[in-house]
């Protein structure tokens, strides 16, 4: 696609898309934790089921602040209430809910490599339908779709916008209290190559491409006044790009910090700005308005206003009827932070876990080293989403493992409780599995060993992917807590 496919508009400096300091904005890794035909999850919101199946389990999703209750009858069968469970709950994230309660409808466009749609920061974020017929209808109190998906005088259709981006502007306006116009904020990867071309200048991988990022000002501020609010407001997990009258502001999850100055004054903002942020985290590194969870060392996430409500837990060994969707929420101050991840030796091999597991996958090792499990192959961190889903896996916390993929394999559009090998040893249950005559190598001694790891107040520990009703993921065992309840401690192996 040329540039004459676009009409250009330059007059204002504040459109030029981020410069040559822009750092390159890195995508989504995946580590080589383990061969990727053996990523498990195709519904990681699968309904976990004991014999007795829960009814109700009450979540608190992105799409505002009363709590949304999942309705999960195991009889329905796995094309009814589990995946419409999960449709609804990727709606209500970054799929699609906003602030203000509004789903946009997603469509699809051409999105590969160069091409017009093309995300090259790899964040993966759904295409909306964004015409004139929804540029009116707010995204939050104070913002609308037409100016999240303008770029000067050109509106996208279709295009991204990123929830969290709408979160952390909002942020923003509430604790400015003033007004804050957008310059520019979606800007597909074709607009953007036609936008440097008519400069005579090379793209940049921008944020914007992405749908995390807004250029903003406000009467009165400068750019400068305008990314330390930011700080504040958000935290260092956030990108900033520094002008006279705008910054630039994304939700990357990391700090990453530039200006569109040269010379001695791009020194002088540069070293104003990291000397905020160094005053700013040596006060704690809290964001202060409320709006955000701050991460140790780097990333902000946005949260519900208000906690998420309680879901039922019992000291009676039923399992905690935790969705994907709440573990999400739980658990996101560690989506994706590689650094914050720690090295572990996890029965045969060492895996990047989240830091407050260590104890935990100890547990589940020993449970199984007990009963005579001995694994070949296990990984637990890596940084993606769900398979055909734009929501992450439970793996980018680091609170997943998968076990043995050739042995215990994930099984789509599995209806009744999964199939135990008889064969009394591993090589006849593995035999077992390859014949499509059980659905695992484990025996159901070894999972009721995991499965009995209570933390000191009772509660179970982890969920088996075996025991989802519309597929059979046996390799796959989460951490079914939130970081609370799992910091109480692990309870010591009866006897």
């Amino acid at each position: 696609m040329s540039s004459a496919d676009f009409q250009i508009f330059a007059a204002d400096p504040r459109e030029a898309a981020d410069p040559s300091s822009y750092q390159t904005d890195p995508g989504i890794v995946t580590p080589a934790a383990g061969p990727t035909e053996y990523e498990s999850e195709w519904n990681e919101s699968a309904v976990y089921a004991p014999e007795a199946a829960y009814s109700e389990a009450a979540v608190y999703s992105e799409a505002g602040t009363s709590p949304q209750v999942e309705q999960e009858h195991e009889a329905e069968g796995p094309e009814t209430a589990e995946w419409e469970l999960f449709s609804q709950f990727a709606a209500a994230s970054a799929a699609g809910a906003f602030p203000s309660g509004l789903v946009l409808a997603t469509t699809t466009g051409a999105i590969g490599k160069d091409e017009e749609h093309w995300d090259p920061s790899g964040v993966n974020l759904p295409l909306y339908r964004t015409g004139p017929e929804v540029h009116a209808q707010k995204l939050s109190a104070n913002f609308t779709v037409g100016e999240l998906i303008r770029s000067g005088q050109h509106r996208a259709d279709p295009a991204r916008i990123s929830v969290e981006l709408v979160r952390a502007l909002q942020a923003i306006r509430d604790r400015l209290g003033l007004p804050i116009g957008i310059s520019s904020g979606y800007r597909s990867w074709a607009y953007n190559v036609a936008l440097y071309k008519s400069r005579n200048q090379t793209p940049t991988q921008s944020r914007h491409c992405s749908g995390q990022a807004a250029d903003i000002s406000a009467p009165g501020k400068t750019g400068m006044d305008l990314a330390k609010l930011a700080i504040e407001t958000l935290g260092d997990g956030i990108g900033v790009g520094i002008a006279d009258g705008y910054a630039h502001v994304d939700v990357r999850g990391s700090w990453s910090r530039w200006t569109y100055y040269t010379g001695t004054k791009d020194t002088a903002a540069k070293a104003e700005i990291d000397a905020f942020l160094a005053k700013w985290r040596a006060s704690g590194g809290r964001p202060s308005s409320g709006h955000g969870t701050p991460a140790t060392g780097g990333s902000w996430v946005p949260r519900p206003q208000g906690p998420p409500a309680a879901v039922p837990s019992t000291a009676s060994g039923k399992p905690q009827p935790r969705t994907t969707s709440f573990l999400n929420t739980a658990w996101a101050r560690y989506a994706c932070v590689d650094k914050d991840m720690v090295d572990l030796q996890v029965l045969s091999t060492r895996t990047p876990v989240n830091p407050l597991t260590v104890d935990a996958w100890t547990a589940l090792a020993q449970a199984l080293r007990s009963t005579g499990y001995e694994a070949k192959g296990t990984w637990s961190y890596t940084c993606r989403l769900i398979a055909n889903s734009t929501q992450r896996s439970l793996h980018s916390f680091g609170i997943a493992l998968d076990i043995d993929p050739s042995e215990n394999p994930h099984l789509m559009n599995t209806v009744g409780p999964v199939r135990f090998s008889a064969a009394p040893t591993r090589a006849g249950r593995s035999a077992d599995v390859a014949a499509g005559r059980a659905d695992t190598v484990f025996t159901p001694q070894q999972i009721a060993a995991v499965e009995a790891i209570r933390t000191v107040d009772g509660l179970r520990v982890f969920a088996w992917g075996g025991r989802w009703t519309s597929s059979h993921d046996s390799m796959h065992f989460q951490i079914d807590l939130t970081p609370d309840e799992l910091s109480r401690g692990i309870a010591p192996p009866t006897r």
